[in-house]
């Protein structure tokens, strides 16, 4: 079956109210019946922006609960990254959306 990858900003949209993604964050949650992946640098940086301890660990909880796959990288994947990062020069990169491309 087909994996979706998700980014930092629907764990956002998901546990900041006030998102203007929320409602559409959790209907797609409601909907999927696909399984989901993401990375560690993803949930990072949607730690940092939800800024708060009570939306930060409902995310913890969710992520366990949900079974949420977590993709690892290792050192090993970093020339794949710098491959990436060269052959897609025009784009800028930020590390959580290079290590949902590997």
């Amino acid at each position: 079956m087909a994996k979706i990858l998700i980014d930092s900003g629907i764990f956002v949209a998901l546990f900041d109210k006030s998102d203007k993604y929320h409602l559409s964050a959790v209907q797609f949650i409601k909907d999927n019946k696909k399984p989901l992946v993401t990375s560690l640098a993803c949930i990072t940086e949607a730690m940092f922006l939800l800024a708060h301890p009570r939306p930060q660990n409902a995310l913890l909880n969710w992520l366990h609960l949900a079974r949420i796959e977590i993709a690892e990288f290792t050192q090993q994947d970093m020339p794949a990254l710098a491959d990436l990062m060269s052959q897609y020069s025009n784009v800028q990169w930020v590390l959580r959306t290079l290590t949902l491309c590997i």
